[in-house]
């Protein structure tokens, strides 16, 4: 038998190892709220069947997402913050919203949007004058009226301003959804507009231009920042709204995360251009924690093979020479390698020597490109989203995504 005296004794060692166990795990969970849950969304085979309607496209998003972070709950708890991350242009084919079935068999990416324009006929007509009136209103234009290029612009520029309204209603609703029910940051993507006006109470599409846009989600679903593509790709330049003479200011591309830092949003190439990336850092604070950049690496072989230098969209960045492409195996290697992925870390590295007088610099900062793998129509895409930081790559996927804790 135990006695009085014993039982206290072991009464007051398991209450002990209670209170350890206790401590442990409120140290442990106090870790867990200061760290960052970044999810990075890799859709797998996205084609253009997943933006039938509305309904298709949500449901397709949030599959994603859980793919990516490989659990059922909608909310982690367990992170004081959560981001989440989806690829460049995942929002451009809601062009296709609530069109005829026979839209999703065409295998040719540009008849389908002919098909498009024929099936919205009367609307189409409207938008393709005034974008003919907007296009040639400029003299030296006119020798551009034989050019398939020009045309085939116009025309796309037509159909999405078109369908600009249905599209960003869906692309508002499907990423502020998540974003409150994740209870998330959420990069959605980009997507083709006009400018978008927006403050905390209102958001509207304008007349404005027409843009590559990635929009950022607060927790509670209101939009906190749009970052606008400055460097169209090949594809892109006869189609978007040339941005002359634009001036770079620090607040175009960053936006400031509650309790965690700033982060730099850049659409695909731009994160090659110095220009896009702020130049007047005097304070720690100042320093990016996160580089973000959605990206679309089409055709699918590209992301493999040697890459040869734009063709048609201007010189490369100022400081990106020839060495580069000479000692590159692929376009992979310059995105993950010596290329856009340790700008961010050489101006860290130089604002600490300015800051150097200071102690307790922390200069850590992670470079995040996020991209997907499928076919919408003929328009294919292959490439890896990865996270590195100054010194390698973390992590590396072309299937679903991944999820990362920061701190």
């Amino acid at each position: 038998m135990i006695s009085h005296q014993e039982g206290e004794q072991v009464v007051s060692q398991q209450q002990q190892i209670i209170d350890d166990n206790n401590v442990e795990n409120v140290s442990s969970s106090d870790q867990a709220n200061n760290e960052t849950n970044i999810i990075v969304v890799h859709p797998t085979n996205l084609n253009q069947d997943y933006y039938r309607n509305e309904e298709t496209f949500k449901q397709a998003m949030n599959n994603f997402v859980d793919l990516a972070s490989k659990q059922e709950e909608s909310i982690d708890k367990s992170f004081k913050r959560n981001i989440i991350i989806f690829p460049e242009m995942i929002g451009a084919w809601l062009i296709c919203l609530n069109e005829q079935p026979f839209t999703f068999w065409i295998p040719s990416q540009l008849l389908a949007i002919i098909f498009i324009a024929f099936s919205n006929i009367i609307q189409f007509i409207r938008y393709f004058i005034n974008e003919c009136w907007i296009y040639f209103s400029e003299i030296k234009r006119l020798t551009n009226l034989l050019s398939f290029v020009a045309w085939e612009g116009i025309i796309y520029r037509s159909i999405f301003k078109m369908k600009s309204q249905l599209m960003f209603d869906v692309y508002l609703s499907t990423f502020s959804e998540i974003a409150i029910n994740r209870n998330a940051y959420v990069i959605a993507g980009s997507i083709y507009l006009p400018k978008i006006e927006y403050t905390h109470k209102f958001k509207r599409l304008t007349n404005d231009g027409f843009y590559n846009q990635s929009i950022v989600f607060d927790p509670r679903g209101n939009i906190c920042h749009i970052s606008v593509k400055a460097f169209p790709s090949e594809d892109e330049h006869y189609i978007l709204t040339k941005q002359k003479d634009r001036i770079f200011k620090s607040n175009d591309f960053t936006f400031e995360i509650e309790d965690f830092g700033r982060v730099i949003l850049l659409i695909g190439y731009d994160s090659w251009y110095p220009n896009c990336y702020p130049t007047a850092i005097s304070k720690e604070k100042d320093m990016p924690k996160l580089v973000i950049v959605p990206f679309l690496s089409s055709p699918a072989n590209s992301w493999k093979e040697c890459w040869q230098g734009f063709q048609d969209n201007g010189p490369l960045p100022q400081d990106f020479d020839e060495f580069n492409l000479a000692n590159s195996t692929s376009l992979s290697d310059l995105w993950k390698g010596d290329g856009a992925g340790l700008r961010i870390f050489k101006q860290n590295k130089t604002t600490s020597n300015q800051l150097s007088t200071t102690n307790n610099i922390n200069t850590s900062s992670y470079f995040i490109c996020c991209q997907m793998t499928g076919k919408i129509w003929s328009l294919s895409a292959n490439g890896e989203s990865f996270i590195r930081n100054s010194e390698k790559v973390l992590l590396e996927t072309n299937l679903n995504g991944f999820n990362i804790s920061i701190k």
